[in-house]
C-alpha cells in the first residue's frame, strides 16, 4: 500500500502558468498558517533565522532584554481558581479538518486511527466515536501501524517521529538523530512545512522503521526509534517496502531546481545500505505503490507526467495514464492488485486492468482514498473537506459517514461582550462560526468560506458589528455574522489582513495591519522581505487611510549584514486607557504612541513575539508570549523580565487576562494551557486537556466561560469556578 502524501511538501519546480502558481501559493498559505501569528511573522522569523545561519552568525540573546527583576503588582480581588476537575467540553457543531490518513488495526478492524494536520484520533467502535490522542501537538504528515504489532504506531511530524506501543495511551519522541545539525532556515521550514512525510514499518519486526524526510533523505531505525541513522538520498516523499522482501525498498525523490538528477525512483535491495536509480530521473515522484502479490510490479505517480508502471522491479518503465498531469497519490487494492486508484489532476480515478484504462469515480474531486477495510477491499474510505466518505461497492457510489473528528483548525476567538455565552471563532478555510448562549456553534460565514479568515474583532458597544481579517481583505458584518461585506481597505493580493484592533473608547476607530504572504527569499546574497502596512479607519471601516510607515529593523552586526524590514504578526493590543498607544508583536515588541502613525522598538528584539496582553486597569503591565517563554513589563515596554517556571523555553502562542481578576493570566502554548493566579509568580497546567498547541484563548467573564482553541483540535470549553 502506498504512503499518502497529503499535505504535499512544497514543490521545488516553478508552475508554468499563473493559475498553477496561485494554487501553489494558496497551498503554501494553508501550511504556513499552522502558526497562529500568521505567515508574515513566521516569514520574518525564518528570514532572520535564515540570515543568521546563512552568514554564520551565531550570537546569543538580545541585548534589549533588560532584566529589571520587577514583578507585576497585585491587581483585582481574590483569585478564583479554575477547577480542572471539571471536564473540558469539546465545542459541538464545528467542522472537521481534513483527514490525511486512516489506518485499521488489521487484527481488530473496529479499532481505527485517523490523522489530521493537527493530530491523531482513535476510534474503538468502528468510527462511531473518536477521541484525540495525547500526542504532543505537532504538524502530522505520516502515520504507520506495525503490521505484526498493531498497538505500535509511528507518527511522522514536524518535530520528527513519535511512537506508541500501547495503542496511543502514551507517546515518546524517537528522533534526535533526525533533527541534528539543523540550520535556522531548515528548523523554520520543519516547523511550518513539516518534516517527516513518509513512514514504513517492516512487517517482520516492528522495531525496523524507515522515515522519508524533506531534504535530509531516508532514515532507518532497527531498535524502535532509540537510534536512527541516515541511509541516503535527499528529499523523499513516498516510501514503500517489497511485501515479500522488506529489505527491498523503493523511494520517490524530489529534486530542487538545478538538482533534478536527484529526483526519480530509487531502489535499495539491502535495507537501505545502498541505493541505485531505477527510473524517471529528472522527475519528481510523489506517489509509489507495489503489487502485494507480484512485487516486481511497481507504480509511480509523477508531478506533471502522470502514472508510470514497471513490471520488472524498476528496470524499465512505461506510461500508464494521465500524461501531463500531476499524480498526488496511488492506492492498490490489496485483494485485487490490478485495481489501482489514483488522484490525477483534479479528479479521482480507478483502473481495473493495471493501468491500461481508467475511469473517473463519482466522488469529490478533492477526495483522497484513505483505506480499504482489512476484510473486504470493496469497502473503501476516502477523506474530503473534513468528512470521511465510504463506498461499499469499490467506488461506484459513495456516502458520507457520520464520523465526526473534532479537528477544526482554529485561527481566532472573539467574545460578544453584551451577550453572555456568545462567541465567534475563525476556522481555517471554513469561515466564521458563532456560539449561541445555549452552547451550540453554527456557521456565520456567508461569503467568507474559503477566504482564509485569520483574525476577528467585535465592537464592544454594538456587538452585532464584527470584523474579519482574511486573505482577501477586511470584511464586516452588522448583523452578528448573518451577512458580510468587504471593506475598502486598499490592499491587494498577495497581502492578507493579519491583525485587527478596535479602539475601546471609540469603536468607530479600527486598525487593520496587512502583510504579504511569501515573506522572504534569498537572491544574490540579499534577503527580500515584504512590508507590512498599517491602515486606520475613523468611521467604522467606511474609509481608510495609511497610518504611517513601518519601522525598519536590522540583524545585529555580522559579516555581510542584510537589513530586514519589520513584518507584523496577528498580535496587536491597544492600551485601554490611552487608545493612541498600541503594541504589536513581530520580531520583538513594537510600540506606537500616536495612534499608529509611527512605531519604535519596545524590547525583546530578535525574539519572535506571538502573543500580547495588557492589564485592563494598569496598562503599564504588558505580557508578551514568545518562542522563548513568557515575558512581562511593568513599565509599558521600557524593560522586560521573564516569568520563570514551566513556561521557560516554551513557545507561547496566546494570552488572556481575566478582566475581573487581573492576576489570573492564561497562556496557550505548544505544550497545553497554563494559568497563574498571582500575576506570574506561580503557574499551573490544565492536566485534563489534550496535549495540543493552544493558540487562541478567550474569556467570557459574564458567562463564566473559558475557551481554548487549537489548530487541528477544535475548541475546548470550560466553565470557570469561583
Amino acid at each position: 500500500m502506498s504512503i499518502l502524501t497529503r499535505p504535499r511538501p512544497p514543490r521545488p519546480d516553478v508552475p508554468p502558468d499563473v493559475e498553477a502558481l496561485e494554487a501553489l501559493i494558496e497551498e503554501a498559505r494553508r501550511r504556513a498558517r499552522r502558526r497562529r501569528r500568521g505567515y508574515a511573522a513566521s516569514a520574518l522569523v525564518a528570514a532572520a533565522g535564515g540570515l543568521l545561519g546563512f552568514y554564520g552568525f551565531n550570537g546569543g540573546g538580545s541585548s534589549t532584554r533588560p532584566q529589571d527583576g520587577g514583578k507585576p503588582p497585585v491587581g483585582g480581588a481574590g483569585t478564583a481558581v479554575p477547577s480542572d476537575a471539571v471536564r473540558w467540553r469539546p465545542a459541538p457543531g464545528l467542522p472537521s479538518g481534513d483527514i490525511e490518513e486512516l489506518v485499521f488495526d488489521p487484527q481488530h478492524p473496529s479499532t481505527l486511527f485517523a490523522s489530521t494536520g493537527g493530530g491523531v484520533f482513535k476510534s474503538a467502535n468502528g468510527g462511531r466515536t473518536w477521541r484525540l490522542l495525547d500526542l504532543p501537538s505537532v504538524r502530522v504528515d505520516a502515520l504507520a501501524i506495525a503490521p505484526g504489532d498493531p498497538k505500535t504506531l509511528y507518527v511522522g511530524t514536524g518535530r520528527g517521529v513519535f511512537k506508541t506501543t500501547n495503542g496511543g495511551t502514551s507517546w515518546e519522541a524517537t528522533s534526535s538523530e533526525l533533527l541534528a545539525n539543523e540550520t535556522a532556515e531548515r528548523r523554520q521550514h520543519r516547523n511550518d512545512e513539516g518534516y517527516v512525510y513518509a513512514l514504513v514499518v517492516d512487517r517482520r519486526d516492528p522495531n525496523i522503521v524507515y522515515a522519508g524526510t524533506w531534504e535530509k533523505g531516508v532514515f532507518k531505525t532497527t531498535d524502535g526509534g532509540v537510534s536512527w541513522r541516515n541511509v541516503g538520498l535527499g528529499a523523499v516523499t513516498p516510501l514503500v517496502l517489497d511485501p515479500r522482501d522488506p529489505e527491498t525498498i523503493y523511494a520517490g525523490a524530489q529534486g530542487a531546481p538545478g538538482a533534478l538528477s536527484k529526483s526519480g525512483v530509487f531502489k535499495s535491495s539491502d535495507g537501505g545500505a545502498s541505493w541505485h536509480h531505477v527510473g524517471l530521473q529528472g522527475t519528481n515522484v510523489a506517489a509509489l505503490a507495489v503489487d502485494p502479490q507480484h512485487p516486481e510490479t511497481v507504480y509511480a505517480g509523477a508531478d506533471g507526467k502522470g502514472v508510470f508502471k514497471s513490471t520488472d522491479g524498476g528496470a524499465s518503465w512505461r506510461a500508464a495514464g494521465f500524461e501531463g498531469k500531476d499524480v498526488g497519490w496511488l492506492q492498490l487494492d490489496p485483494q485485487e492488485p490490478e485495481t489501482v486508484y489514483a488522484q490525477a489532476g483534479y479528479g479521482v480515478f480507478k483502473t481495473a486492468d493495471g493501468g491500461r484504462s481508467w475511469r473517473a469515480l463519482p466522488v469529490a474531486r478533492a477526495a483522497v482514498i484513505l483505506a480499504f477495510h482489512p476484510r473486504n477491499s470493496a469497502k473503501l474510505y476516502a477523506g474530503s473537506d473534513g468528512r470521511i466518505l465510504m463506498s461499499l461497492n469499490a467506488g461506484r457510489s459513495w456516502r458520507a459517514t457520520k464520523w465526526r473528528l473534532t479537528s477544526a483548525a482554529v485561527e481566532a476567538l472573539a467574545i460578544d461582550p453584551r451577550s453572555p455565552g456568545t462567541a465567534y471563532v475563525a476556522i481555517d478555510h471554513e469561515g466564521v462560526f458563532k456560539r449561541s448562549p445555549d452552547g451550540s456553534w453554527r456557521a456565520a460565514n456567508t461569503g467568507l468560506r474559503n477566504l482564509g479568515v485569520h483574525v476577528l474583532a467585535v465592537d464592544p458597544r454594538e456587538p452585532a458589528k464584527v470584523y474579519a481579517g482574511t486573505d482577501r481583505g477586511v470584511y464586516k458584518s452588522t448583523d452578528g455574522g448573518v451577512s458580510w461585506r468587504r471593506l475598502p481597505v486598499p490592499i491587494s493580493y498577495p497581502e492578507t489582513a493579519s491583525a485587527l484592533a478596535i479602539d475601546p473608547q471609540d469603536p468607530e476607530t479600527v486598525y487593520a495591519i496587512t502583510s504579504a504572504d511569501g515573506g522572504w527569499a534569498f537572491g544574490g546574497g540579499m534577503a527580500t522581505i515584504y512590508d507590512s502596512r498599517v491602515f486606520k479607519s475613523r468611521d467604522g471601516g467606511a474609509t481608510w487611510r495609511a497610518s504611517g510607515k513601518v519601522q525598519t529593523l536590522k540583524v545585529p552586526a555580522a559579516p555581510n549584514e542584510v537589513p530586514a524590514k519589520t513584518v507584523f504578526g496577528s498580535r496587536v493590543a491597544i492600551d485601554p486607557l490611552d487608545p493612541d498607544t498600541l503594541y504589536a508583536g513581530a520580531l520583538g515588541v513594537l510600540k506606537s504612541t500616536d495612534g499608529g502613525t509611527t512605531w519604535r522598538g519596545a524590547g525583546l528584539a530578535r525574539t519572535p513575539v506571538g502573543a500580547l496582553a495588557i492589564d485592563p486597569k494598569e496598562p503599564a503591565i504588558v505580557y508578551a508570549g514568545t518562542d522563548a517563554g513568557l515575558f512581562t513589563s511593568t513599565n509599558a515596554g521600557a524593560s522586560w523580565q521573564p516569568l520563570h517556571g514551566p513556561l521557560d523555553g516554551v513557545r507561547v502562542e496566546a494570552l488572556a487576562i481575566n478582566p475581573q481578576r487581573r492576576q489570573t493570566v492564561y497562556a496557550g502554548t505548544d505544550r497545553g494551557v497554563f494559568w497563574t493566579p498571582d500575576g506570574g509568580h506561580s503557574w499551573r497546567s490544565f492536566t485534563r486537556l489534550p496535549l495540543r498547541t493552544f493558540d487562541a484563548l478567550a474569556i467570557d467573564p459574564a458567562a463564566g466561560m473559558f475557551y481554548a482553541g487549537t489548530y487541528g483540535g477544535g475548541i475546548f470549553e470550560l466553565r470557570l469556578g469561583g
